[in-house]
């Protein structure tokens, strides 16, 4: 059996989703008696283990029969399928738009607080900054 690694935590912030009744239906959610989304994640203070109970519809005519709602708070930590959270991507994206700092300089700048590399910089400022980014510049008629 190995030994946990001391940076991340062993015991996970479980979330519970937030939504009170149903959004299609507005009966009342059960929750879940499982977790789900179980990852760790770093952050610029620390490496989080966290999980969400989900909720779900009893209704059994309701549209939404089948789905389960997920927790918000759980969505705001980091994005879906990454180990990084949206402050480490914040920092790259502020880092390289403003400072404009090159990947090298960034991941020096991260190396002092978290173990990252220099591919996992430019993978985040691509692929989760500069999409985020996207969605907030209003769009111009052509």
């Amino acid at each position: 059996m190995r030994t946990p690694s001391q940076l991340y935590r062993t015991t996970p912030t479980i979330y519970t989703s937030e939504l009170k009744d149903c959004p299609q239906c507005g009966h009342k959610l059960v929750e879940m008696n499982y977790l789900s989304g179980l990852k760790t994640v770093q952050t610029m203070a620390q490496a989080l283990t966290i999980a969400y109970r989900p909720k779900r519809c009893p209704n059994l005519g309701c549209a939404s029969q089948g789905s389960v709602w997920p927790s918000a708070s759980w969505q705001g930590v980091a994005p879906k399928y990454s180990i990084y959270g949206y402050d480490v991507i914040a920092q790259i994206g502020w880092e390289r738009q403003k400072g404009k700092a090159h990947f090298e300089a960034i991941h020096t700048h991260l190396r002092e607080r978290m173990p990252i590399s220099e591919s996992q910089v430019r993978y985040l400022y691509h692929q989760r900054y500069l999409p985020l980014l996207a969605c907030h510049v209003p769009r111009t008629r052509a």
